[in-house]
């Protein structure tokens, strides 16, 4: 069962991505004549015509950064996609990427060294101990 939001104007019609997105996985050329892509942010057009002008099957690459949404939030899709596009690199694996740097966990930044442990040394263990246990049995 499905929810959207109520038209109360003529003519008008609520479409959802993730509706379309099971067919487009299927079936990618859908992606060039979806209705849900027309009521996306202008980038999505954009987009699949740069990709269809390079390649015959960019109706392909197109569909796979759709499906995108099925993992990501809609606004991390675009925002990847306006900065693929300043960078003139819309292939579904560098957008993917990006999605994946922007949604990595911070990294870990190391703690700093108390002062008293600065100039302690370990002794390597003594591995011949464990000689000297098979040799007992």
């Amino acid at each position: 069962m499905a929810e959207h939001a109520r038209c109360y104007g003529r003519d008008e019609t609520v479409l959802v991505l993730d509706h379309y997105l099971p067919v487009l996985a299927r079936k990618p050329h859908a992606a060039m004549h979806a209705a849900v892509v027309a009521q996306m942010p202008p980038i999505y057009a954009a987009v699949r015509n740069r990709l269809c002008q390079r390649r015959r099957d960019g109706y392909r690459d197109f569909a796979a950064i759709l499906l995108l949404h099925q993992e990501f939030a809609a606004e991390l899709v675009q925002g990847a996609l306006e900065e693929a596009w300043q960078r003139d690199c819309l292939e579904p694996s560098a957008v993917r990427q990006l999605l994946l740097n922007r949604t990595a966990p911070p990294p870990i930044v190391p703690l700093a060294l108390p002062a008293a442990l600065v100039g302690t040394q370990i002794a390597p263990p003594d591995l011949g101990r464990y000689d000297q246990l098979l040799a007992v049995s």
